[in-house]
């Protein structure tokens, strides 16, 4: 994998300490007439365009990765709506700059929650590095980590060994089995159940709480990211209830009770640590409620599913046909993303559009001088078949053997690790590391970042260079940042080995996702997410959990709030022991 093009390390400097070689460009875009442009924007964002479309639209109009917009939720809720956006590698940095930016209160973007839903405080993810209790809560997170990081692999694959215990149980009696449904999923126990267990030492089941906390969870987090967050309801309902007017917290106070309840009776080491540091105690339990339900339930809710669903688009299984050259015959899964790569030229075939209900094959029915033709067969009578012409070709290649390839690599390191599951066997796993650092390059878990600039600066993107004035916000939707195709090539593509080897490595830097660049750690003065490398090992540790009970699997997937519904199918045991 190679770089493109080189960025800039530092994008943005204060424009009273920076002369630039680039003439200063206005930032295109406007924000529209007073209440009316950001009304009719929230409409674009959430019902017209989606957030994709209304940034790439916006984006091609104004050729700029830099411009002016509005961000939801508008009137009534939020006063102020207009952003400066950044949507290119080279700008976006700026917003990780604590020196040029500061994060007070927008957490959530252009609105502030009430402190209602956090017991009355403004808890750690609202305050700035330059607010005394930023520092001493973000230490109190670190050292927490720290002191239960022996805790984090045993109570992991206790939780999620008996999630999987469940799933084969229920998918024999029943066919088929929800890994997260929209409330009351197995992964949600799991996942609430791993937390407590870990960082409490703590069975839910065996408090008072028993497992109610997600469904208390949900609907908390819900009125916190109502404002923002688009339910698929029709336009008419879901306006005027969720983004208009703000839900009243009284609705999820007796759910939030029950919640505190539980951390302020369990989390006595951890309260009595925030204590020492000159916090209040009652404020220290609601930081830690707001860090283990917020910040890591939902966010592993939200992207374990997410794993799923790109390993599963992996699952193609290859039969060799003849000499390689010459045919080869693939058995793909049904809705998944064909990647074909032809001396570096890549097209999908997306079988998804054409509703496949059952097993399809491509076939490599030709390849000469003059191109290669692929066959498509689909099991759908009109549909019969389809081929596809490609120019001028003299090798190929079928990239089709990742989920072996994962599978090799994952027991093969716990053998060499006397059969255990350990850090020392996961950091023997370079293909896993990559393939979870690129699920998190395509699909971050948190898309939108805000800064507010501190002065006057100067943000240069790879075009073009941009004044900014003290007091504006700036916002980046990073599944575009991270798309960027002047550093990754195949940009739009998963490719599962993009950052292995030295000169994957280096792309690192360009994955964002923690609210900060992955090769920097977090750290008491900075907003980088407490438990970023935490994350990262929950992700790693599910789909060594996967690969070491099974060779195969099938889902189907839907769609539901805060992530992909990930329904299994098919489970095939593995055939040699782990």
């Amino acid at each position: 994998m190679s770089v493109k093009s080189p960025l800039l390390d530092n994008p943005a400097v204060s424009s009273t300490s920076r002369s630039s070689g680039q003439g200063l460009r206005k930032i295109p875009g406007d924000y529209g007439l007073p209440f009316f442009g950001p009304l009719f924007d929230r409409f674009s964002f959430f019902y017209c365009q989606g957030p994709e479309k209304y940034f790439t639209y916006r984006m091609q109009k104004y050729q700029s990765t830099v411009f002016r917009a509005n961000m939801p939720p508008g009137p009534f809720i939020s006063s102020n709506s207009k952003v400066v956006v950044l949507l290119d590698s080279k700008s976006f940095p700026i917003l990780f700059d604590g020196s040029k930016v500061e994060k007070k209160d927008i957490f959530t973007g252009t609105y502030m929650p009430s402190t209602k839903l956090t017991g009355g405080y403004r808890v750690l993810s609202y305050l700035d590095p330059s607010e005394p209790n930023h520092s001493k809560l973000k230490q109190l997170f670190l050292s927490l980590i720290h002191s239960r990081s022996e805790f984090i692999i045993p109570e992991f694959r206790k939780s999620f060994g008996e999630l999987f215990d469940t799933i084969d149980s229920d998918l024999a009696a029943k066919g088929k089995v929800n890994f997260d449904a929209p409330t009351g999923g197995l992964n949600e126990k799991a996942c609430f159940d791993f937390l407590a267990r870990s960082w409490l030492s703590t069975n839910p089941a065996d408090t008072e709480l028993g497992d109610g906390a997600p469904s208390r969870i949900i609907p908390w987090f819900l009125f916190t990211v109502a404002p923002i967050a688009p339910l698929g309801l029709p336009c008419f309902i879901e306006d005027p209830l969720l983004h208009t007017i703000r839900l009243p917290p009284c609705l999820v106070k007796r759910g939030y009770q029950e919640l505190y309840n539980f951390f302020y009776i369990n989390g006595g080491g951890i309260l009595d640590e925030g204590e020492k540091m000159g916090i209040k105690r009652d404020e220290v339990c609601h930081n830690l409620l707001f860090f283990v339900c917020f910040n890591s339930f939902t966010g592993m809710k939200a992207h374990f599913p997410n794993i799923i669903k790109w390993i599963s688009r992996l699952d193609l299984r290859e039969d060799w046909k003849n000499a390689p050259k010459l045919g080869a015959m693939l058995e793909i899964c049904p809705n998944s993303n064909i990647s074909f790569r032809i001396q570096g030229l890549g097209f999908k075939i997306q079988d998804s559009r054409f509703r496949v209900q059952e097993l399809a094959h491509a076939e490599l029915t030709e390849i000469s001088n003059s191109g290669a033709v692929f066959q498509l067969f689909l099991t759908l009578g009109q549909f019969s078949k389809i081929a596809l012409q490609i120019g001028a070709v003299s090798q190929f290649s079928l990239d089709l053997k990742i989920q072996k390839q994962l599978i090799d690599e994952i027991r093969s390191a716990v053998k060499s690790n006397e059969g255990k599951v350990t850090m020392k066997a996961i950091e023997e796993m370079p293909l896993v590391k990559s393939v979870i650092f690129e699920i998190l390059r395509l699909d971050p878990a948190a898309p939108y970042q805000y800064a507010k600039a501190k002065t006057d600066l100067v943000i240069e993107s790879h075009e073009s260079t941009f004044e900014v004035k003290q007091g504006e916000m700036l916002f980046g939707y990073q599944p575009i940042v991270t798309k960027d195709p002047k550093v990754f090539e195949r940009a739009e593509e998963f490719v599962a080995d993009r950052f292995v080897g030295v000169e994957g490595e280096k792309l690192l830097k360009y994955v964002v996702w923690s609210n900060g660049p992955e090769t920097e750690d977090p750290m008491v003065d900075n907003k980088q997410c407490a438990g970023k490398n935490l994350v990262e090992l929950f992700s790693r540790l599910l789909v060594v959990e996967l690969f070491i009970r099974y060779d195969s699997f099938k889902v189907e997937l839907g769609s539901s709030l805060l992530c992909p519904q990930v329904t299994f199918t098919s489970l095939t045991k593995a055939t040699a022991e782990g």
